[in-house]
């Protein structure tokens, strides 16, 4: 049986100790990175924003770990699981957007566009409900709209 998380408190404790956990246990990888394109990595000076981050969802704590703190809004579920998520970005760098297809498409959607104007965004095209690996439209719709490019990461340890 799971335990349900309640409480704001909580949620800020569970979220800075997966922050914490995220940047151990990332240390502890042997990992190589490797940008075809080294202008568009955002801790760069030289990046030329904003574009469209797009990494599979078992990846999540890859850009954490990497990119915090590089002006990147990154989309995550109203999901109650979620929430700890949420509170981890925050802790990491990353300012966040809430929702997904099933639950305030419409309003997050509008935030991403808002946000996407003078900031980078990221998401995970599969989210977690799957299929896992098979991207669903929004990401490409969210593209258009904006005009800006989307970059696909991978990761690899």
């Amino acid at each position: 049986m799971m335990m349900k998380i309640g409480g704001k408190g909580i949620a800020r404790l569970g979220g800075f100790g997966i922050s914490v956990m995220v940047r151990h246990w990332m240390k502890t990888l042997r990992y190589r990175s490797f940008l075809a394109d080294p202008s568009i990595d955002p801790a760069l000076p030289s990046f030329d924003g904003p574009v469209i981050f797009l990494f599979w969802h078992e990846y999540i704590p890859f850009p954490f770990y990497l990119r915090g703190r590089c002006n990147i809004a990154m989309l995550l579920s109203r999901h109650r699981d979620a929430e700890l998520l949420s509170h981890a970005a925050r802790y990491m760098g990353f300012k966040t957007v809430r929702g997904s297809t099933k639950r305030g498409g419409v309003a997050s959607l509008r935030q991403l566009i808002d946000k996407g104007q003078t900031m980078n965004l990221t998401m995970t095209p599969d989210g977690p409900r799957g299929p896992r690996r098979t991207a669903a439209p929004g990401c490409v719709y969210l593209s258009s709209k904006l005009q800006i490019p989307l970059v696909c990461l991978g990761f690899g340890y």
